[in-house]
């Protein structure tokens, strides 16, 4: 008899929308996603397969719908311009994006699972409901039916799965905290599951299981590296010792400069350094991967169209060049501020308060256009927030100690930026 080959241990990781969505309507996953996947496909000692909650999918079609069905009125516009009929249905919409995402589902080589419902015990899911029991959100109004339902599939899929953690994990990506709490409750007696809430610890616990080393040497290196790699104010970690703010700046100057669509100025509001994801081991040197994520706000400037410069009183308009510091023009009661919340206050220079457009042009026969600039930080209108998302490879060397010392900086590289 030939020897048995032995089969490599299987990663079953589990999807909720809260892990993949995307504001796209032409994909099913977002780009991160869909690179983790790419990048985890195929490793020698370890199987990786991929796996969707059917109500997860539907979720996403339904998102995806909603999107597309927004860019119809464009259509019709364009109809008009051409004249010409594109015949672009709502129901010719529907089908393409089931189409699209079914062969997206082929494609990524990924697992749609259904619910068993004859499985459900229905009286404990609709108790949990009633009295807003996790994975229900405890607000006014019932919410968490799909949740509950994602959960419902994961224990499905966890109790098709070998028990042994040497055979099999099994593990659920949700960002949303209570999701993921409620499967963490309902697993707790389970060694084979880990219960994800980034791609980035996903990304770790797979680089883990693929290198030569256990969970149990990462868990008590990680903390360490933490505080190794950044401390806030600590000019001795790596982030503030290797300049890595400074560094991203000019090396992604354009990046940090992007814009939406519809604004004219950003600023960066916040930096959140995650906590370092492990790669690999290398004889004495682990090597890690800290996310840096940006939250970023985006302005558009309020502009005001003022009908004429009509007789009013006279208001200071400083900084604004030496053709004539004042202007009359209709008085602030005059002016419809309706939309922006509050009226703002005519007060300031040119570069912090306000400005206009064209500099002091107009007559009280022609109408000019004021262009409006908040002082308390902002540069205008809010139109969107996001995310920029930097990752920093780093490494250093682990002493018998379990120590690290001889850190540096490996690489810089822009993931994506998301607006809201």
């Amino acid at each position: 008899m030939g020897r048995r080959v032995k089969k490599p241990p299987e990663l079953k990781i589990v999807l909720d929308t809260s892990a993949i969505f995307t504001g796209s309507a032409s994909d099913l996953l977002k780009a991160e996603v869909v690179d983790a996947i790419h990048n985890n496909a195929s490793f020698p000692d370890l199987t990786v397969t991929w796996h969707l909650p059917e109500m997860v999918v539907q979720e996403r079609q339904y998102q995806m719908i909603r999107k597309a069905l927004e860019l119809l009125p464009a259509v019709d516009k364009l109809e008009r311009l051409l004249g010409h009929k594109l015949n672009i249905t709502p129901e010719i919409v529907k089908t393409r994006v089931e189409e699209a995402i079914n062969a997206q589902v082929k494609s990524l080589n990924i697992s749609v699972r259904p619910l068993d419902t004859a499985a459900v015990k229905w009286d404990s899911l609709m108790r949990a409901a009633a009295f807003r029991e996790p994975p229900f959100d405890p607000g006014e109004k019932e919410k968490g039916f799909r949740d509950a339902i994602v959960a419902e599939t994961f224990g499905q899929v966890l109790a098709d799965s070998p028990v042994t953690p040497s055979v099999c994990r099994v593990a659920l990506v949700a960002v949303d905290t209570l999701l993921a709490n409620t499967v963490r409750q309902r697993t707790r007696e389970a060694a084979n599951v880990r219960v994800l809430e980034t791609l980035d610890e996903l990304t770790g616990l797979i680089n883990t299981l693929v290198a030569a080393v256990d969970e149990e040497f990462v868990a008590q290196l990680a903390p360490k590296a933490q505080k190794y790699f950044f401390l806030p104010q600590e000019e001795t970690t790596l982030y503030y010792s290797q300049k890595v703010d400074e560094k991203l700046r000019v090396k992604f100057k354009a990046e940090l400069e992007a814009l939406p669509s519809g604004a004219a100025s950003r600023r960066d509001t916040k930096w959140v350094i995650a906590a370092p994801r492990f790669v690999k081991k290398e004889r004495q040197r682990v090597f890690w991967v800290t996310r840096v994520t940006i939250e970023v706000t985006a302005f558009a400037p309020l502009k005001i169209n003022v009908p004429s410069a009509t007789a009013g009183p006279v208001i200071s308009l400083k900084g604004l060049g030496a053709s004539g510091q004042t202007r009359s023009k209709p008085s602030l009661t005059d002016l419809d501020f309706t939309g922006w919340g509050s009226s703002p206050v005519l007060a300031g220079s040119g570069e912090s308060g306000f400005a206009l457009s064209p500099t002091l042009a107009g007559s009280a026969e022609s109408p000019f256009e004021m262009t409006w600039l908040w002082r308390s930080g902002g540069q205008g209108r809010v139109i969107a927030r996001g995310t920029t998302i930097f990752e920093i490879d780093w490494s250093a060397v682990v002493s018998t100690a379990r120590s690290l010392k001889g850190g540096r900086v490996d690489g810089l590289r822009f993931v994506e930026t998301l607006w809201e």
